[in-house]
């Protein structure tokens, strides 16, 4: 009896588990952007994406749909061409799709710049809510 209960308890363990798998690989891959707003079209995004490991600027487009989440705005035509973003997305079928899009503001700080006298510039982002 004892074996029969371990042997159910392992069987609901593994079924378990391989479903979490599964709809984890079914998700895809989630990640955030950060940059800047150059077109907008019905249901979709298209930033420019500076990413850590390059210095070249990306065009990325994101698509949105009802289940996209808006902060400190209220939709795509709020926004401007130029305007700061931040998005958390999900990869699904190789297309990014926009979970939050968050307006932010960009602050440089030319404390360290060379020009001002130091060898760096930092930036900082802040959400818009809070400004």
């Amino acid at each position: 009896m004892k074996q029969v209960t371990m042997m159910i308890m392992a069987a609901v363990l593994f079924v378990g588990l391989g479903q979490t798998a599964f709809v984890q690989a079914a998700e895809g891959d989630t990640g955030t952007g950060i940059g800047y707003v150059i077109k907008k079209m019905t249901g979709q995004l298209v930033m420019e994406e500076f990413p850590e490991d390059s210095e070249d600027v990306v065009e990325v487009t994101y698509a949105i749909n009802d289940k996209t989440r808006f902060s400190n705005f209220e939709s795509l035509d709020d926004l401007n061409e130029f305007d700061d973003l931040e998005i958390d997305y999900q990869e699904v079928n190789g297309q990014r799709l926009a979970l939050k899009i968050v307006r932010v503001q960009v602050f440089q700080d030319f404390s360290g710049d060379e020009e001002f006298g130091g060898d760096t510039a930092e930036t900082q982002y802040s959400n818009s809510e809070d400004i």
